[in-house]
């Protein structure tokens, strides 16, 4: 008898939600939160422009990520550490890339991206291109999800090409070979200077936004 009238409730409770969650299926996924079976990333990347770590106006990445359940069919609303490593001079042929940098965001900070569509959950990012030269340069970018239980979920890498910046064009050729013989020369200078000094892979934390 009383799991009859325990099952009458549930059906009454789901027949009084149903028209709500229905016509706004992203409330339901986001619901969600403290999602504990993430099986799957999908991360969506283009050239764009914003601010660096610093404020300043920088070309980077802006990128549309989702996590699925195992189950899932709608993308998820996710409650842990975000990671996103960023790699230059990046090629699929590498088997094991060099990472150039790491953004760590962390739970509250992250889900301050986040946004309802159609397709459920999704978090929406810029990150700044970590090198200063502006030749047009093959980059890749992974994401990675650590839940609160310490399971970690990686995201294939992403290939992107991030254009240089249009240059001015000289009516010299030999001004136009010297050019782009010094950025080259710099360029090379630079990456050697970072490449001596950083043994290891540098890592920014996103703090959570000001109020």
């Amino acid at each position: 008898m009383n799991r009859l009238a325990l099952s009458l409730l549930m059906m009454s409770m789901v027949g009084c939600a149903s028209t709500s969650l229905l016509r706004e299926p992203g409330k339901l996924v986001g619901l969600n939160k403290g999602q504990q079976n993430v099986a799957r990333i999908l991360c969506l990347w283009e050239p764009s422009h914003g601010n660096n770590v610093e404020g300043k106006p920088a070309r980077g990445f802006a990128g549309q990520i989702l996590f699925f359940g195992g189950k899932d069919d709608a993308a998820v609303r996710v409650d842990g550490q975000v990671r996103v490593v960023e790699y230059d001079n990046y090629s699929v042929d590498d088997d094991e890339p060099k990472p150039l940098h790491a953004f760590t965001f962390e739970p509250d900070a992250w889900d301050v991206h986040r946004t309802e569509g159609s397709l459920g959950q999704s978090y929406s990012v810029f990150i700044p291109y970590m090198q200063k030269h502006k030749d047009t340069v093959n980059c890749g970018l992974k994401v990675e999800f650590t839940n609160k239980d310490g399971r970690v979920v990686s995201s294939d890498i992403t290939e992107v090409m991030l254009p240089g910046h249009t240059s001015i064009a000289s009516t010299s050729s030999f001004r136009r070979s010297v050019t782009r013989t010094a950025s080259r020369r710099v360029g090379e200078a630079e990456a050697a200077k970072e490449s001596s000094k950083k043994d290891q892979l540098e890592t920014t934390t996103i703090a959570l936004p000001r109020k």
